[in-house]
């Protein structure tokens, strides 16, 4: 009888353990994730939004099904898993195949003015307080003239980082002469 009183005794303490661990992973994760909710707010959170992104159209004849930029595609990734992680629906398409409904819906823009020919017009068609500068990579918030500009880290050897407002990359750079 001892044995059997032992094993639910530790059974028990088990599942104890067990709960405590899920509930302070849920918390931390509640907690770690509080930027981002404050950030997109509740409205963009509970609808659905589109990840727009951009693609290199001089070089249809290379890749005719779209050749997008590396660092466009680390800021889809970085995006895809930030908004899952909050619960947001969301999907990725195309700038050149936007529908008129597509902008009644969140719009989150991906790439600069000469690869995303959205963010190069809906700024000024939605009275945007931002502006896109392609020749100097930055972002001007212009009620307080704030410039967001990536910032290039020269790392060793065969690697260069980017780090802008959205993301960061670390792409391999030119071999070492």
């Amino acid at each position: 009888m001892s044995d059997v009183r032992d094993l639910v005794i530790n059974l028990v303490a088990a599942v104890i353990v067990f709960v405590a661990g899920v509930l302070t992973r849920g918390f931390f994760q509640l907690a770690r994730a509080r930027r981002g909710r404050t950030f997109w707010g509740k409205r963009t959170l509970r609808s659905r939004s589109l990840l727009f992104v951009g693609e290199f159209p001089r070089f249809n004849h290379l890749e005719p099904s779209g050749l997008v930029g590396l660092g466009d595609v680390h800021a889809v990734h970085e995006m895809t898993n930030g908004l899952a992680a909050l619960g947001s629906s969301f999907e990725i398409a195309y700038a050149s195949e936007v529908s008129d409904g597509q902008y009644r819906q969140n719009m989150i823009l991906l790439g600069g003015t000469e690869v995303n020919s959205l963010t190069a017009t809906l700024p000024e068609k939605t009275g945007s307080g931002f502006r896109m500068d392609n020749d100097s990579m930055t972002l001007e918030d212009r009620k307080t003239r704030t410039v967001y500009a990536s910032e290039w880290d020269h790392l060793p050897r065969t690697r260069v980082s980017c780090k802008s407002a959205a993301s960061t990359a670390t792409v391999p750079g030119p071999a070492p002469g």
